[in-house]
């Protein structure tokens, strides 16, 4: 999508391959950088939460990794997961001051910034092959006093993209688009459905966002403490 405007009770969207279509509604899910979003809701940019993250996964299941497992360091942390077919998610985070990462070399980069943690996250950087392997990016949030304007509504990370810290950012955006289908079912007009839908679902994901944020304050607080120990 490159273009969005709203007239006569109807959404007009260009698209980036010349194509383009008027629609009764436009749903936002594309994500904390929705350009929907940036298109006909608000401008307003995501915010920084402190720490960059590396998230990969290998086709293997290092030694041990039975179960979530989260190993913390001097301003950094490596979390593996267990998921299905014998495969292993990594996610790894280093906190401070927001930079890139590219592409090239990436794989290196990453095992020098945990060449000091032991297993099995070392089994797990070992079984990781190429750079393209992993996907890099700080971790941000977003919070909007409103979620729609005229036909556009936006749900999911596009609304209300939290830090990471209880893995609940997926299942709120299930949750929305079953509650914004229910209210569009019911509601006589199609802005009525989306008051209702922030209405509703505003006190929840406000909860998450603050709860997420909260335990990503104590993981950076727990590490800094932790190094402050080992210095003294």
């Amino acid at each position: 999508m490159t273009g969005l405007t709203q007239q006569r009770g109807a959404v007009s969207v260009v698209f980036a391959d010349g194509s383009a279509g008027d629609y009764d509604l436009v749903v936002g899910a594309d994500g904390i950088h929705s350009t929907v979003r940036g298109l006909a809701v608000s401008r307003t940019a995501p915010s920084y939460a402190g720490a960059v993250s590396w998230r990969s996964i290998i086709a293997a299941r290092p030694r041990g990794v039975d179960h979530l497992m989260v190993f913390t360091g001097e301003r950094r942390y490596f979390g593996l997961v267990p998921v299905g077919g014998g495969h292993t998610y990594g996610f790894a985070g280093l906190d401070g001051e927001p930079f890139h990462d590219p592409p090239a070399g990436r794989l290196d980069r990453l095992r020098q910034h945990f060449r000091g943690f032991g297993p099995p996250v070392t089994s797990y950087l070992a079984a990781l092959a190429c750079d393209e392997q992993i996907h890099f990016g700080p971790i941000e949030s977003i919070d909007l006093d409103s979620w729609h304007a005229g036909r556009v509504v936006l749900i999911g990370d596009a609304a209300h993209a939290s830090p990471p810290h209880l893995g609940e950012g997926g299942a709120m955006a299930i949750e929305d688009a079953i509650v914004l289908a229910e209210l569009l079912h019911a509601a006589d007009t199609i802005e009525d459905a989306f008051g209702r839908f922030q209405a509703r679902r505003k006190p929840r994901t406000g909860y998450v966002q603050q709860q997420s944020t909260l335990a990503a304050g104590v993981s950076v607080a727990n590490e800094t403490r932790s190094a402050q120990e080992r210095m003294i």
